[in-house]
């Protein structure tokens, strides 16, 4: 299953931390309790705002997270649900596509 609901906007999660919450935490954890019965494995679609953007170097999986946002903050707690499957993959990425802010496409 790959898992692509969010709420995506920073700003918004900014003004609305409990939207945030239950957008991204809630929902994700809800997957995870579907995804377990069923045993089926969960591609999420996370963020690299879990990360404090404190270097320029390329990540990896393996560095130290340290979100500084709400948006940050919530997509690392959803992470962390996902992964207590037996299989997931995480992809922690920049803006994928849309219109009005630089993005993959562009």
């Amino acid at each position: 299953m790959i898992h692509t609901a969010a709420a995506p906007d920073p700003d918004v999660c900014e003004r609305n931390p409990e939207y945030a919450f239950e957008a991204n935490v809630v929902a994700t954890r809800n997957i995870v309790e579907v995804a377990k019965e069923l045993a089926i494995p969960v591609a999420h679609i996370s963020t690299d705002a879990v990360f404090d953007g404190s270097t320029e170097s390329p990540r990896t999986e393996s560095d130290p997270t340290n979100p500084i946002s709400v948006y940050g903050e919530t997509k690392l707690l959803a992470e962390q649900a996902v992964m207590q499957l037996e299989r997931y993959w995480v992809f922690r990425v920049s803006v994928l596509f849309g219109p009005g802010k630089a993005n993959f496409y562009r």
